[in-house]
This record gives C-alpha cells, sequence and structure tokens, in this order.
C-alpha cells in the first residue's frame, strides 16, 4: 500500500465538525453531553464544518491506497461514535432515520473499491473520553478503471433530537491501468488481441496465436509466458512490456529469430511410434538459429546415474545460433511405467560429461517435467529406485545447508500497534 499516512506526523489542524453543547437525557444513564468531534488529515479539503473530501489520487489497478483518517474528542468529557459507515450520498436523509441509527444503518466494511482496515474499524457504539482519539484506516483498492467516490459518514454522541455531531468526507480516487501491454502479430497468421492494453498489476494476459497452413507460432517479448497449443497466458504483469507472435514454417529443424522470451512447442517422434510435444523457451536469442530436438531409446553415458533409474525416453536438444541466459526445456512423460510413489521423485538429467540434475519444475497432474540449462546436450528423465551416486545437482550443499540456518534461524514478526492513544 501507498502514501500511507504517518500518525506521528500528522498535522494538528483539526476541523469542528460542530460544536453542540446541549443537555439531553438518554435511557438509563442520566445526564449527557454532547462534545466537540475533530476529525482531521492533512489532505482533507473542508467545504464547511461538515463537509469535506479527500481525493487518494490515481492507484494503478490491482494495487491499493490507504488513508487513515483521527476522530478526536476536543471537548471536557466523552463523545460516543455511533456511527462510521461508507454510503453513495452525502445526505442524511439517505441513510435514514437516524432517531436511533445503530437500528437503521448497517456499517459496512466495503462499499464499491472502498473498505475499512478490520483493524482499525471500530465495533460501534465507541466510547472516546476526553482527550481522546481513534485512527480509521480506510482503504481504496479499485475494482474497475475509472473514478470511484463514495462518502465517509461520521456520526457522533447521542442520537436523540438535537442529534451530535456528523460529518460527510467524499473519498475519491482514479483507477489508473497498472500496466500496458503491447502485443503484435506477424504474418502468416492471426494473433488476437493485439495493440496497447491495460492490465492490472500482477495480473495475467491471454493471447490468441493461430498460424496459417504449414506454420506455427514463436512467442517472444519482455513479458514472458506459456505457450499451450495457440494459447499463449502471460506471466504476471510486474511492468510495461511486450508479446510478439511470429509465425513461422513448420519443420522439424524450426528456425528461431533472435528476441527475448523466444518460446515454441515442437512436436518429436518418439522412437516407439508417436509424438511428443516439447517446449523450448530461450530467455534471450542473440543470433537466429535453427533448433534440433530429436528422441531416442539409447541413453548416453551407458545409463543411468547411481540410484535412478530412466523412463526409457532421451533427448537431444541443440541450436545452431546463439543465446545467452537460460534455457527451460519441457518435456512430456508416461507415468505408466513410474512405480507406486515413485513419480513426485522424478528427475530431469542433463548429460555435461556427467548426468546432472537440471529439474526446474515437475507437473505431475498434467506430467510434464521442466528443466533449467545454459547448454544444450542430451537429457533424460528418471525416479529414484535407491542409494546410489553418479550425478549432482549442480548446486552448493554447503550453501544451500548454510541458507536453510539462516532462513530458519531469522524470524519476521509483525506487531501490530494498537490504535487507541490518550494524551
Amino acid at each position: 500500500m501507498k502514501k500511507q499516512v504517518n500518525k506521528k506526523q500528522l498535522a494538528r489542524v483539526y476541523v469542528f465538525v460542530a460544536v453542540l453543547v446541549c443537555a439531553v437525557a438518554l435511557s438509563g444513564t442520566g445526564a449527557a453531553y454532547a462534545e466537540n468531534l475533530g476529525i482531521s488529515n492533512p489532505s482533507i479539503v473542508w467545504e464547511d464544518g461538515s463537509h469535506g473530501s479527500y481525493d487518494f489520487g490515481d492507484v494503478p489497478l490491482g494495487e491499493s491506497r490507504t488513508a487513515t483518517f483521527r476522530l478526536e474528542s476536543l471537548g471536557p468529557s466523552s463523545v460516543w461514535l455511533y456511527v462510521i459507515a461508507l454510503t453513495s450520498s452525502n445526505t442524511i436523509g439517505a441513510l435514514g432515520d437516524i432517531a436511533n441509527p445503530n437500528d437503521h444503518i448497517n456499517p459496512r466494511n466495503c462499499l464499491g473499491s472502498f473498505c475499512f482496515d478490520p483493524d482499525t474499524y471500530p465495533i460501534l457504539p465507541q466510547e472516546m473520553t476526553a482527550g481522546r482519539f481513534y485512527m480509521l484506516d480506510v482503504i481504496f483498492a479499485p475494482l474497475s478503471l475509472g473514478e470511484q467516490n463514495v462518502f465517509l459518514y461520521v456520526h457522533s454522541n447521542d442520537a436523540l433530537s438535537p442529534p451530535g455531531p456528523y460529518a460527510f468526507i467524499r473519498l475519491k480516487g482514479t483507477s489508473v491501468g497498472g500496466h500496458t501491454i503491447t502485443a503484435s502479430g506477424g504474418a502468416n497468421g492471426t494473433f488476437a488481441p493485439s495493440g496497447a492494453m491495460d492490465v492490472a498489476h500482477n495480473a495475467t494476459q491471454t493471447f490468441t496465436a493461430t498460424p496459417g497452413g504449414g506454420y506455427q507460432p514463436v512467442m517472444s517479448g519482455t513479458c514472458g509466458g506459456t505457450l499451450n497449443g495457440t494459447s499463449y497466458i502471460t506471466y504476471p504483469i510486474t511492468q510495461d512490456c511486450t508479446v510478439t507472435a511470429t509465425f513461422i514454417p513448420t519443420s522439424s529443424t524450426p528456425a528461431l529469430p533472435a528476441g527475448e522470451n523466444v518460446q515454441i512447442q515442437v512436436a518429436v517422434p518418439l522412437p516407439g511410434g508417436g509424438t511428443a510435444v516439447v517446449t523450448v523457451t530461450f530467455e534471450q536469442i542473440d543470433t537466429a538459429g535453427n533448433l534440433t530436438v530429436t528422441a531416442t531409446d539409447t541413453p548416453t553415458g551407458g545409463g543411468a546415474p547411481g540410484g535412478f533409474s530412466f523412463l526409457g525416453t532421451y533427448y537431444d536438444v541443440s541450436f545452431t545460433g546463439t543465446f545467452s541466459g537460460a534455457v527451460y526445456i519441457t518435456f512430456p512423460y508416461d507415468d505408466s511405467s513410474i512405480p507406486a510413489g515413485g513419480e513426485n521423485n522424478l528427475r530431469l538429467f542433463h548429460w555435461e560429461g556427467r548426468w546432472v540434475d537440471v529439474i526446474y519444475a515437475l507437473d505431475t497432474v498434467n506430467n510434464r517435467i521442466t528443466g533449467r540449462v545454459t547448454s544444450l546436450s542430451p537429457f533424460g528423465i528418471g525416479y529414484y529406485v535407491g542409494s546410489g551416486g553418479g550425478y549432482t545437482t549442480g548446486a552448493n550443499t554447503s550453501l544451500i545447508a548454510l541458507i536453510a540456518f539462516l532462513a530458519f534461524s531469522a524470524g519476521l514478526f509483525i506487531l501490530r500497534k494498537k490504535r487507541w492513544s490518550t494524551k
């Protein structure tokens, strides 16, 4: 949340919403007095003693901003807060009969995009003794684009005639697109949606890349994402970015263009018949080249590393261009030959003069395993069968142990300060 008001720095300039000193009879309580109520926030603009406005400003869709209002008893005796509510109108009549507001007005935590912070929203009625104050947080978390507004209604003291002090504060906020995706598609296919579009912070965007006959899509751009057939879903968007669809001739050695997050799905013939769809994503292709993915039933290096057994299909991946950064490769697998309980222990091995475990992600629902590498050579999928050696994770295990220890020993405690205060 941005620009939350620092309560220690609130300007001590109070607007007297009303000054009513009148003795009234409260059932069962004897005499009481309607005292002064102060409502303050450095950014409130007051039109008169009981109507004001507060502007949250521009807030990206998907983000939020908090405003803190200080409600204070300014008189010599207690002030009771009877109603604190969000309403769409700035007239008392729209709130119903205020002779007993707790029976006729149902304060809500939220109204549209505006919400009370539950930690500061009082259970009504609430007493503030002389000199005491209450900090009330209201959150603007836009649900749609454009300007939005409600009214914060504060009603204090007795509900009998004449009523105690009250105030309406118009809360205004404008939701703007969190980030802009600029999308484009090339010839030999259609790509939608295209052009510039606003998306919320951390949201994803789905595109459809439909190739013409004899072509296949290659996705690239700074957004990054996942291609599945003709559907492309971006990663959560955290900044302005681009998506580009290029349609290339269907080939066993597809020609990939230079660019960021270049992704393609390749149909690979299997040695026993059928095909496997392999997804290859380059973080950065520096010079264009041809990608080749082949499958065989003969492993490199004479067999699986110690303690593991291969599933029986091995892939060799090569690229004639140049690339930098990591390459993410997703292979499908057949779980029918994996012993019960062994699927969760699958590993993806990459031949680097020896078998190195390069697993990055395992999807046991869709039977896919992904590896992260910085070079290309044969791959094999293995499952654990017993103790043994002959492979490496490629990680510094001492460093992993140190990180684990630090994470365990470093606690994070969030202490919430009590919101009531006395002078």
